[in-house]
């Protein structure tokens, strides 16, 4: 019987997502016959020392945010030789910093939208903003998920507001052209290949895809994806594309907006929603995958990094 610790909880916003998550691995692992055990982070911290590679086969990671999905925790993992079923600590700390994932794809050829990185509040020209992006504009933290933070703004006024919200989630902040188009996400993993999942397609009356919109009802997701079967197709290729070229692991997600049939990528999830309101589940079952299949095909890939 193998023994997998579930590390849920974390230091951020998404410390609530990411319990859910864990409710539901924990249900498919138990069903599956593994010995489980939860380790839950809590926002005011943690001492890693307490995780010993003796105590568990596999750390399975159901932590949204910080101390997981920024590879921190990966680095103690390695360290104890410890296997575990996301993405390692280097990619993991790029995909989170919004920015430096940007610059990243922009150098393998990748189309993002145009970005702006800054990290001082009181250094912000708005006018110079202004001058950089027409609006409307989204505002968002650099390192942050399930669009805690994030804003769309079609004025100064607006703008400015947007601004101290973003800087309470995180003190590096990035203005973004907003793109007007389609946005759909695709989740992959490996299992032997590299294997993208369905398409879905995500309607909201919201001005975007915000917290709301995510966790509240307030979207429609449809999977598989209404749009043209070649620019689905596109899809599902380059997701795999960006999952074999930088080195993912475990099961992960990809954003998109897809504007007069150019997909830009929008963000890269190494550690997606598992809960029912998520979309990978909603995936999964439109491809007759169970989460106890996906779940064990996780523990069973699961790595670390010498």
């Amino acid at each position: 019987m193998k023994k997998v610790v579930i590390i849920t909880g974390g230091y951020s916003s998404e410390h609530n997502i990411s319990l859910k998550s864990a409710r539901t691995v924990e249900i498919e692992l138990n069903n599956l016959g593994y010995s489980v055990s939860i380790l839950k982070i809590e926002k005011s911290g943690y001492d890693y020392r307490s995780i010993k590679s003796a105590m568990f086969d596999c750390a399975f990671i159901a932590l949204h945010g910080p101390p997981a999905e920024d590879g921190y925790i990966q680095k103690h993992l390695d360290k104890i030789k410890l296997p575990y079923t996301c993405s390692g600590s280097n990619i993991s700390a790029i995909t989170f910093n919004k920015y430096e994932c940007n610059l990243m794809l922009n150098k393998l050829g990748l189309r993002c939208p145009k970005s702006i990185s800054v990290n001082n509040e009181s250094k912000i020209d708005c006018q110079l903003i202004e001058k950089e992006f027409s609006y409307p504009l989204i505002v968002k933290p650099n390192r942050s998920g399930s669009s805690y933070g994030v804003s769309k703004v079609s004025d100064m006024m607006q703008l400015k507001v947007a601004i101290k919200l973003a800087f309470e989630h995180d003190n590096h902040i990035m203005f973004e052209e907003f793109i007007d188009g389609t946005e759909v996400s695709c989740g992959v993993f490996y299992n032997n290949a590299v294997t993208s999942l369905p398409v879905t397609e995500i309607v909201t009356d919201n001005e975007f895809f915000d917290y709301e919109a995510k966790y509240e009802g307030k979207s429609n997701e449809i999977t598989p994806a209404r749009i043209d079967k070649i620019i689905y197709s596109k899809i599902k290729n380059l997701t795999e594309k960006i999952y074999s070229e930088l080195n993912l692991k475990g099961i992960c997600r990809v954003d998109y907006i897809i504007k007069n049939n150019l997909p830009y990528i929008i963000e890269i999830n190494t550690v997606p929603g598992l809960s029912k309101e998520s979309i990978i589940p909603k995936q999964l079952k439109c491809m007759n995958i169970s989460l106890s299949e996906i779940f064990k095909i996780s523990i069973e890939n699961a790595t670390f990094n010498e």
